[in-house]
């Protein structure tokens, strides 16, 4: 199938929008609890949560170490993800069928310091370009991105570092469909990861993958 037909199928489908609007940040909104490709189970449990002063000494005691657990994950994170990645994203339609694949590339630099990064990601076929900002805050103990695309499209996503499951906000479509992303991760091989995409339209009830990304760190 052509690139033009492919994309027109994936339009009559929702997939180019708001799925492309955020496939820049899959790479780096969807890690694990640490920079090694451990496997992570989908949930939306988070556990860093700001220390309450109204808390119980020891109870605060806990968040704390928590809090701490976090922010090395994250920053492990960070210094895993930087570079340069080979992309392919395989395309699913709403009963799991493939429908075809992209091939692109991402990079992912520093932004002010450590606890934050930019991410551009390239996918000339489609002649498609993104950028992502996100930043941990010890504080809270989360990353936080805010995800631009074309047409001024745009995401905000929270990542727990502990659980290393990323979820966005709500985000209404072009044609006012209110749906909900939720990326996991697992190894692939020993330079790379692969990551799924999934979509809910009630709210987290019901997840439905829409598509999976292979990435391979780019060898000069």
């Amino acid at each position: 199938m052509g690139s033009s037909k492919l994309c027109l199928k994936f339009i009559n489908n929702k997939i180019i929008f708001p799925t492309f609007g955020i496939l820049f940040i899959s790479a780096c909104d969807s890690p694990t609890s640490s920079a090694t490709n451990e496997l992570v189970e989908p949930t939306l449990d988070t556990s860093s949560e700001i220390v309450s002063e109204n808390q119980p000494l020891e109870n605060n005691k806990v968040d704390r170490e928590t809090l701490g657990a976090a922010e090395k994950s994250a920053l492990e994170l960070f210094s895993y993800q930087q570079g340069e990645w080979e992309c392919v994203w395989i395309m699913y339609d709403a009963t799991g069928q493939e429908t075809g694949r992209f091939q692109g590339y991402q990079n992912v630099q520093p932004s002010f310091d450590e606890y934050s990064q930019v991410t551009t990601t390239v996918i000339p076929e489609i002649n498609y370009e993104g950028h992502s900002l996100r930043a941990f805050n010890p504080v809270e103990g989360k990353i936080v991105s805010l995800v631009v695309g074309p047409n001024g499209d745009y995401w905000e996503l929270s990542q727990d570092p502990l659980t290393g499951v990323t979820t966005s906000k709500m985000h209404k479509d072009a044609d006012g469909v209110l749906t909900s992303r939720r990326f996991t991760r697992s190894p692939l091989g020993n330079t790379g990861y692969k990551i799924f995409m999934e979509v809910s339209y009630d709210g987290d009830e019901i997840w439905y993958r829409r598509f999976e990304q292979r990435l391979t760190r780019r060898v000069d």
